[in-house]
Parts: C-alpha cells; sequence; structure tokens
C-alpha cells in the first residue's frame, strides 16, 4: 500500500510538471529555448525524512547564446519540511563558461535535523539514538579545462554543527565520539576532473572520472584536522537504441580527526539505495553500483539498480565477506526534454532494509 501511494503522488508530480509547461509557453520543450525555468510542489519520501513536502525550483541556461558546444548550466532550489520535524532548504549551482573552460559548482545548504545514530563501523545492529543538530554549509568548486576533456581546480568547504540535543544514555554519551559536540569544520583541497559524457544530467555514453583531495585544518578556522581523498569514476554504454547501463565505482579515503557527521556513509538517495543514509560509517568507504535505464513509454523510463558496498576503519580492514548489497528497481519521468532532466521514484532493498526516494535529479 504504501509502495501504492508513492507512485500515485509520482503521477500526480507528472501531471503538475506538465500543467506548469502548459501554463508558461517559454517552459516548453524547444530546442531553440536558452533559458527554462519550472518550479514544482514536492512531496518526497525516503528513510531518512520519511514524508516531506515543500518547493523545488530549477533555472537551465547556456551562459553563451553564439555557442552552441557550451554545457548547458542550472541552479536548482528546495525547500522541504518533513514528518521527522526537519527543515531541509539548499540551492545547487552548476555553470560553464567560455566554451566550457570554466566550471564552477557552488552550493548552500541549512538543515535543522533530527536524525539517527547507529554508530560507527561495518557492522553496527540494528537499534539507534535519536539526535538533533543544525547544519550550515558552504562549499563551492572552480575548475579549468587544462587540456581538452581535463579540468583541474580548487575546493573550498565549510561547515557549522550545532547537536541540539542526544540521549543522556546513548552512545554520544558513554563514548567519545568525534564531532558530539558541533563546531566548526573549514578546508580547502585540489581537484581534478575527466568527463567526455555527451550530457551532464542524463548521460547515454561517455565517462566521469574526479580525484579530490581535502585538507581541514585550524589554520582554516576548522576545529578538526583531517584530510579526505575521493575516486568517482562513471562509465555510461549505450547497450542498444536509447537503453543505457550506467556504472559507478565510488572510494573515500579518510584520516586524522573526522567529525562522525563528515565519515564516509553508505545510504540514501545517491549510493547504496536501500539503506538509510549512514547506517553505516566510517573512515573509508568503497562502493560498485550499476544501473539499466530502459525506455518504455514516451517520456517514460524504467530503472532496475544493484549496488555492493563497505566502510572500514583503515583499508587493509575492506574484505569480501563484509560486502554489503542492496538492490532495487525505479522508474523516471522527462520533466525538460531538451535538457533531459528527470524526476525518479526508486526503491531499494538491503538487509533487513529498505527505501522509497523520491528524487530530481540522477544518482550517479
Amino acid at each position: 500500500m504504501r509502495l501504492l501511494s508513492f507512485i500515485f503522488i509520482f503521477i500526480f508530480l507528472s501531471k503538475q510538471a506538465s500543467a506548469q509547461r502548459n501554463r508558461f509557453p517559454e517552459l516548453r520543450d524547444s530546442a531553440e529555448k536558452k533559458v527554462e525555468f519550472f518550479w514544482f510542489p514536492l512531496i518526497l519520501y525516503a528513510p531518512e525524512t520519511r514524508l516531506a513536502g515543500g518547493l523545488g525550483e530549477a533555472l537551465t541556461f547556456k551562459t553563451s547564446r553564439k555557442d552552441s558546444l557550451n554545457r548547458p548550466s542550472k541552479i536548482t532550489g528546495t525547500q522541504l519540511y518533513t514528518m521527522n520535524k526537519q527543515l531541509l532548504a539548499n540551492v545547487l549551482s552548476d555553470i560553464y563558461t567560455n566554451s566550457n573552460k570554466y566550471h564552477i559548482v557552488s552550493y548552500i545548504s541549512f538543515q535543522r535535523f533530527p536524525n539517527r545514530f547507529y554508530g560507527i563501523g561495518n557492522n553496527t545492529d540494528k537499534t539507534y539514538e535519536k539526535y538533533d543538530a543544525v547544519f550550515i554549509d558552504f562549499k563551492n568548486t572552480f575548475e579549468r579545462r587544462i587540456a581538452k576533456k581535463f579540468f583541474a581546480g580548487i575546493i573550498q568547504n565549510y561547515r557549522y554543527c550545532d547537536i541540539i540535543s542526544y540521549l543522556s544514555y546513548g552512545e554520544f554519551a558513554r563514548k567519545n565520539i568525534p564531532g558530539e559536540n558541533g563546531g566548526h569544520i573549514s578546508g580547502f583541497g585540489m581537484n581534478a576532473s575527466f568527463d567526455n559524457r555527451d550530457n551532464v544530467f542524463y548521460p547515454s555514453k561517455g565517462n566521469y572520472l574526479k580525484l579530490s583531495w581535502m585538507l581541514y585544518d585550524k589554520a582554516f578556522g576548522s576545529n578538526y584536522s583531517f584530510r579526505n581523498y575521493t575516486l568517482d569514476l562513471r562509465k555510461y554504454i549505450s547497450v542498444y537504441k536509447q537503453n543505457i547501463l550506467a556504472l559507478q565505482l565510488y572510494a573515500e579515503h579518510g584520516n586524522g580527526n573526522i567529525p562522525f557527521h563528515m565519515q564516509s556513509m553508505m545510504g540514501g538517495t545517491q549510493l547504496m539505495r536501500g539503506y538509510f543514509q549512514g547506517r553505516y560509517r566510517d573512515n573509508n568507504l568503497l562502493a560498485f553500483q550499476a544501473e539499466a535505464r530502459i525506455p518504455i513509454w514516451r517520456k517514460f523510463t524504467f530503472a532496475v539498480f544493484a549496488s555492493v558496498g563497505q566502510v572500514s576503519p583503515i583499508i587493509n580492514q575492506f574484505a569480501l565477506d563484509k560486502t554489503k548489497l542492496t538492490g532495487g528497481a525505479g522508474i523516471k519521468m522527462r520533466l525538460l526534454k531538451t535538457q533531459k532532466i528527470n524526476v525518479r521514484l526508486d526503491a531499494g532493498f538491503g538487509k533487513d532494509s529498505y527505501g522509497i526516494y523520491l528524487d530530481f535529479s540522477e544518482a550517479f
């Protein structure tokens, strides 16, 4: 019954999106349109939030009207309030300029987030404790093309965390959990990437590789000193006509005094769907996932996906017998034909766990 109710919500939102395009002629799909804007009511569900309602906005455009090769840019916003009494608001901008010579990504977020803490490690049990926190995030990435399809740049990341409350008899009270007192996390880093995807929103072929290194230190105003390294490797294969196979290998390595809320986490709407985000967390993470995307009718696409992964305190403790598995299926609906932006409804399943996700961007 719960899944049927969210299918109903999905259909309702598809009708709303179509109504918005009909109401505003400038939003109709057209290869000649350089700027498209739409807003939509959000009714979302995820294990982390339960039922949530709010608004979403998206603006897509090209920074150059004369350059047909310039990739499209987008600015998206979300405002949500959930049944878990969580307040989330964010703005993400992803801009390409000067014939893709420069790539600038900025993210601002505010969250008042009653949440769950299952502990740290790859073998935590199903029990958890609740805590209440406020997070304010500012993250900026500036990349410059240094060769064809190759980019390099710098990253700035800042987070303020205020742990408002937690159980007086839980792990936070009994153990010294890094980050349990909140504070400032500030760092700078570098990244390098290769990107020859045919579309940044919904690729059908091509590769994406990103390597990044972050240093968080007291010299930058951070209360915690640690390092983080990330590898994100994706491949998209056009199998037959418009059928797509998407593959991703994702790895994180951290060392130092890492706050629990900055550790590598499995679960959520993007990685290891089927687990609560943060169900497993630690200093290191290794995961692989695959998704087949199969057009079924007009603007609708069916997807089936599977993931394997694990977390570990140190790299040499990764082991095959500790691997977690998730899998599931979903359906996508195209909002704008020209920019290939979808809304997706996914049902993911892990061991003794499941999640239903409604989101307005691809998992990867």
